[in-house]
């Protein structure tokens, strides 16, 4: 595994989970990210899953079967140079790295000692997901085929509370999951995330309901 530059040089961190089909010859097939992070890291953690060498198949009544596959790939910094590493329960400051974006839905031991004030939408959830409702259309072709579910969409909100590097990280549809993104990207300003009073960027992760009335 290479840590993408982009990822290193913002500080980002943390898990990806790659799902796969071993098949009956212990081969893997079907390649998805079930649950991102960063793009870069994405695409990292799944060119390194499609260099695995073949399982030993699972079986099934001593019949070799095709078996779904979930795989957690940490990405994880270590020795970052002219950077340590803030000791347990010692206060970070914010601006350490400024590009550096939190994931403040994990349980960070760097984090232990801080106090941390996660994002809310104005007006908390109820807001926010009536916002999503009068501002959401049911693509056409979905309608036409019975097609519901739910798309995860994942994006950063900055220092400023704006909405930024939407993406999908589990989706359902095509035109569900662009549907998804457009209207993620129409949102207001979050009250943004903070550690020790101080601003900063952190990944927020919005699950988007699609139900036929």
């Amino acid at each position: 595994m290479v840590y993408p530059q982009d990822a290193f040089d913002a500080g980002v961190q943390g898990t990806v989970y790659v799902r796969f089909v071993v098949e009956k010859d212990g081969s893997i097939s079907n390649i998805e990210v079930a649950r991102g992070k960063l793009p870069s890291l994405n695409a990292e953690a799944e060119r390194v899953v499609r260099l695995l060498p073949k399982f030993i198949p699972g079986q099934h009544k001593g019949q070799r079967v095709r078996v779904h596959y979930s795989l957690p790939v940490r990405f994880k910094i270590y020795n970052q140079p002219q950077q340590s590493a803030p000791a347990l329960n010692e206060p970070t400051s914010a601006d350490s790295n400024p590009m550096q974006i939190y994931d403040l839905s994990e349980k960070l031991d760097e984090l232990s000692g801080n106090v941390i004030e996660k994002p809310e939408f104005p007006g908390g959830d109820p807001a926010l997901y009536q916002f999503l409702g009068e501002h959401m259309t049911y693509p056409e072709d979905a309608a036409k085929g019975n097609i519901q579910g739910t798309v995860v969409v994942r994006f950063v909100l900055e220092k400023d509370g704006s909405v930024t590097n939407v993406e999908v990280a589990r989706g359902k549809h095509l035109s569900l999951n662009a549907e998804a993104v457009r209207v993620v990207k129409l949102l207001p300003k979050f009250i943004p995330g903070k550690i020790n009073g101080e601003p900063v960027r952190v990944y927020y992760t919005l699950p988007i309901r699609f139900r036929m009335q």
